[in-house]
Protein backbone atom coordinates (compact mmCIF):
# COMPACT_ATOMS: atom_id res chain seq x y z
CA UNK A 1 0.00 0.00 0.00
CA UNK A 2 1.23 3.65 -0.96
CA UNK A 3 1.43 5.59 2.37
CA UNK A 4 3.20 7.89 4.11
CA UNK A 5 4.03 8.59 8.17
CA UNK A 6 1.74 11.21 9.51
CA UNK A 7 3.77 13.67 11.55
CA UNK A 8 1.38 13.81 14.98
CA UNK A 9 1.27 10.10 14.88
CA UNK A 10 3.68 6.91 14.53
CA UNK A 11 0.99 4.73 14.16
CA UNK A 12 -1.54 6.83 11.93
CA UNK A 13 -0.69 6.35 8.23
CA UNK A 14 -1.73 8.20 5.13
CA UNK A 15 -3.24 6.52 2.14
CA UNK A 16 -1.92 8.69 -0.94
CA UNK A 17 -4.43 6.78 -3.58
CA UNK A 18 -8.05 6.11 -3.25
CA UNK A 19 -7.65 2.92 -5.24
CA UNK A 20 -5.46 1.82 -2.04
CA UNK A 21 -7.66 3.35 0.38
CA UNK A 22 -10.62 1.72 -1.25
CA UNK A 23 -8.71 -2.09 -1.33
CA UNK A 24 -7.66 -1.35 2.08
CA UNK A 25 -11.47 -0.79 3.53
CA UNK A 26 -12.74 -3.26 1.72
CA UNK A 27 -10.23 -6.28 2.63
CA UNK A 28 -10.76 -4.72 6.58
CA UNK A 29 -7.12 -4.73 6.74
CA UNK A 30 -5.45 -1.53 8.49
CA UNK A 31 -8.77 -0.06 9.36
CA UNK A 32 -9.13 3.58 9.20
CA UNK A 33 -10.53 5.76 11.72
CA UNK A 34 -12.12 8.03 8.98
CA UNK A 35 -12.03 8.10 5.23
CA UNK A 36 -11.05 11.95 2.84
CA UNK A 37 -11.90 11.61 -0.46
CA UNK A 38 -11.21 13.62 -3.32
CA UNK A 39 -14.69 13.33 -5.92
CA UNK A 40 -12.43 14.03 -8.71
CA UNK A 41 -9.63 11.91 -9.50
CA UNK A 42 -8.39 9.85 -12.47
CA UNK A 43 -8.20 6.09 -10.90
CA UNK A 44 -11.57 6.23 -9.50
CA UNK A 45 -14.16 8.89 -9.03
CA UNK A 46 -14.81 9.58 -5.08
CA UNK A 47 -18.59 8.98 -5.28
CA UNK A 48 -17.94 5.63 -6.99
CA UNK A 49 -15.64 4.44 -3.78
CA UNK A 50 -18.09 5.96 -1.13
CA UNK A 51 -20.55 3.96 -3.28
CA UNK A 52 -18.82 0.84 -2.71
CA UNK A 53 -17.65 1.31 0.72
CA UNK A 54 -21.34 1.31 1.98
CA UNK A 55 -22.25 -1.45 0.00
CA UNK A 56 -19.99 -3.76 1.43
CA UNK A 57 -20.98 -2.72 5.07
CA UNK A 58 -18.33 -0.30 5.61
CA UNK A 59 -18.71 2.23 8.56
CA UNK A 60 -15.56 4.25 8.03
CA UNK A 61 -16.73 7.55 8.52
CA UNK A 62 -16.28 9.40 5.01
CA UNK A 63 -15.26 13.19 4.08
CA UNK A 64 -15.69 14.18 0.82
CA UNK A 65 -13.03 17.15 0.48
CA UNK A 66 -13.47 18.02 -2.92
CA UNK A 67 -13.66 21.02 -5.78
CA UNK A 68 -17.27 19.69 -6.92
CA UNK A 69 -19.01 22.35 -5.40
CA UNK A 70 -22.57 21.97 -6.89
CA UNK A 71 -25.62 21.85 -4.49
CA UNK A 72 -26.55 18.37 -6.27
CA UNK A 73 -22.84 16.70 -5.49
CA UNK A 74 -23.23 17.65 -2.52
CA UNK A 75 -26.35 16.30 -2.04
CA UNK A 76 -25.39 13.09 -3.95
CA UNK A 77 -22.02 13.04 -2.06
CA UNK A 78 -24.02 13.19 1.65
CA UNK A 79 -26.84 10.39 0.59
CA UNK A 80 -24.82 7.97 -1.02
CA UNK A 81 -22.84 7.48 2.74
CA UNK A 82 -20.81 10.15 3.23
CA UNK A 83 -20.90 11.95 6.40
CA UNK A 84 -19.39 15.88 5.66
CA UNK A 85 -18.74 17.45 2.60
CA UNK A 86 -16.16 20.11 2.46
CA UNK A 87 -15.44 22.35 -0.55
CA UNK A 88 -11.88 23.63 -1.67
CA UNK A 89 -10.14 26.02 -1.12
CA UNK A 90 -10.46 24.92 2.79
CA UNK A 91 -9.39 26.15 5.88
CA UNK A 92 -7.40 23.44 7.41
CA UNK A 93 -8.64 24.50 10.76
CA UNK A 94 -12.18 23.47 9.49
CA UNK A 95 -10.94 20.31 8.21
CA UNK A 96 -9.38 19.48 11.73
CA UNK A 97 -12.61 20.70 13.62
CA UNK A 98 -15.01 18.64 11.29
CA UNK A 99 -12.05 15.65 11.94
CA UNK A 100 -12.78 16.15 15.44
CA UNK A 101 -16.64 15.86 15.42
CA UNK A 102 -16.82 13.03 13.13
CA UNK A 103 -14.25 10.90 15.50
CA UNK A 104 -15.65 12.20 18.38
CA UNK A 105 -19.55 11.70 17.89
CA UNK A 106 -18.46 7.78 16.32
CA UNK A 107 -16.40 7.02 19.00
CA UNK A 108 -13.55 6.22 16.56
CA UNK A 109 -10.95 7.49 18.13
CA UNK A 110 -9.77 9.03 21.76
CA UNK A 111 -6.15 9.96 20.55
CA UNK A 112 -7.36 13.25 19.14
CA UNK A 113 -4.14 15.06 20.58
CA UNK A 114 -2.82 13.72 17.48
CA UNK A 115 -4.89 16.09 15.44
CA UNK A 116 -3.71 19.69 14.64
CA UNK A 117 -4.40 22.44 16.87
CA UNK A 118 -3.58 25.54 17.39
CA UNK A 119 -1.19 26.99 19.96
Amino acid sequence: MSSAPHSGSPDSRLVKRQADATRCALLGGDPQDLIVLDVQLPDLNGFEVCRRLRFAGVNTPVIFLTAADSVEDRVRGLTIGGDDYLIKPFSVEELVARVNVILHRTGRSAESRYLLRRP
